[in-house]
């Protein structure tokens, strides 16, 4: 048969049941405020991103195309490339390696 909790230990129970409630509250407080946080960076980034893009895009519609055209001659291989380097400029990291390797060349 169980025995019947005192009264003491109920009470010393619902003291840390209430101090895990509040322990996550807080823990939920926290996870909403990063969340806040990362999204105002995502934001951030993709604004400083979308710039690097244009700049990325002027480089390919100036310089890269310039070259292409004067040294590429068939103009199925031109087109390829240019498809290739437009997904590179819309899909890439401005950190990329390919890109940073593209852009001195």
């Amino acid at each position: 048969m169980a025995s019947i909790p005192s009264q003491q230990d109920l009470t010393s129970i619902l003291s840390q049941v209430r101090g895990l409630e509040d322990e996550k509250a807080k823990l939920i407080q926290l996870l909403e405020t990063e969340r806040l946080r990362l999204k105002e960076a995502q934001a951030k980034t993709e604004k400083m991103s979308e710039a690097k893009r244009n700049e990325m895009r002027q480089a390919l519609d100036t310089v890269i195309m310039t070259w292409l055209q004067d040294s590429v001659k068939d103009e199925a291989i031109r087109e390829e490339f240019k498809q290739g380097m437009t997904r590179l400029v819309d899909n890439t990291a401005e950190d990329s390696g390919v890109w940073q390797g593209v852009c001195p060349a």
